[in-house]
């Protein structure tokens, strides 16, 4: 179903998981784009997330870990070369096996920090760039509530793992902002 103002993109490849994130790099896909996970929630305004940085690429920091996360990201400009290296890859090294396994690869934030690096573009960081903007639900609201600074300086809330947003009684009104 078409939505005026917005692109709908079929999955082409039947990746397994996560995988399937790879595919928004395709060839037709060009910048600025900014994408979130479906476990993300927009709590605030975000139009200060897309202002042009001097970064073509932005990208999370893992909460827990100093590591890529794919899971809110910002692009402008031709980054196919992800798509068409990783099905360059499966195809040449993991065909022939039932459901891909693609364990060796890692997982979709690895071979997409990986694939930037091997390009030489250096990515920008949410949490650089944009203090307090992007936050974590389980770091910075479920086990934190009484720090409510977290909660109003926040635009976005990010769930990775459990719980997910439908798991728990999301009312803004609650969390005091």
């Amino acid at each position: 179903r078409d939505i005026e103002g917005f692109s709908i993109i079929p999955i082409e490849n039947d990746l397994t998981r996560w995988w399937s994130k790879i595919e928004l790099f395709k060839h037709f896909i060009k910048g600025p784009t900014l994408y979130m996970d479906l476990d993300t929630i927009i709590i605030d305004n975000i139009d200060h997330l897309v202002i042009p940085t001097k970064y073509s690429f932005v990208a999370l920091r893992g909460f827990y870990r100093d590591i890529f996360n794919s899971g809110f990201m910002y692009w402008n400009g031709n980054f196919s070369f992800i798509t068409d290296d990783f099905l360059r890859i499966i195809k040449e090294d993991f065909i022939g096996k039932n459901k891909v396994d693609l364990h060796p690869l890692g997982n979709d934030q690895n071979f997409i920090c990986d694939r930037l690096i091997y390009n030489g573009i250096i990515h920008g960081v949410w949490q650089d760039l944009f203090p307090g903007s992007i936050i974590s639900y389980k770091i910075h609201i479920k086990d934190n509530r009484k720090n409510i600074d977290f909660i109003k300086n926040a635009s976005v809330v990010c769930f990775h793992g459990k719980p997910r947003p439908r798991d728990i009684n999301w009312n803004i009104g609650s969390m005091n902002r």
